[in-house]
């Protein structure tokens, strides 16, 4: 499957999430292949090392220490709330990130697992995005990139095609 992922012609950029299976030998593998892989915390980043600076940094509020892990290891990282930004400003100062943003609605095969809409703590809801521009802004945050995450178990293929225009209008 990972041969199939590397021979489309859209994707630029593959990243494997620890979360769906961290042996260390298929890791190293999808690595040889040149993908990425993806972390959501500090363990996972010091499992993912094999991948070097090719580590994506995608945490759910947590504390400054391990934002300030990830930029120290060269990762990308990403922000997928606003608290992190008040809080922390100098630990994002002239960094870039990238951003998750909240799709406004979940998808998903089971209501548990939709991590998008009014009661998700994933992502930043448009109405904040005016604030999130001013602290961008003024600690000198760039943006690398964008992404979201609306669920689990999607089958609905227009639920990409909606996620890739919101994507495209956020940005």
């Amino acid at each position: 499957r990972a041969r199939e992922v590397q021979r489309l012609n859209a994707v630029d950029n593959s990243l494997y999430a620890l979360k769906a299976n961290p042996n260390r030998e298929i890791l190293q593998k999808l690595v040889d292949l040149g993908f990425g892989l993806e972390c959501v915390s500090p363990g996972e980043l010091e499992r993912a090392e094999i991948a070097g600076p090719k580590r994506l940094f995608t945490p759910n509020y947590v504390d400054a220490s391990e934002y300030q892990m990830a930029f120290q290891q060269g990762c990308w990282v990403t922000l997928d709330n606003l608290e992190a930004l008040r809080l922390w400003p100098d630990t994002f100062r002239t960094k870039q990130v990238l951003l998750r943003l909240d799709l406004g609605t979940g998808s998903g095969h089971h209501k548990h697992v939709r991590t998008a809409g009014d009661s998700s703590k994933f992502g930043i809801s448009s109405d904040q995005w005016p604030e999130l521009k001013r602290l961008l802004k003024d600690h000198q945050v760039s943006v690398l990139g964008l992404h979201s995450h609306a669920g689990s178990g999607i089958t609905d293929a227009e639920h990409w095609v909606r996620t890739a225009q919101f994507l495209y209008r956020a940005a």
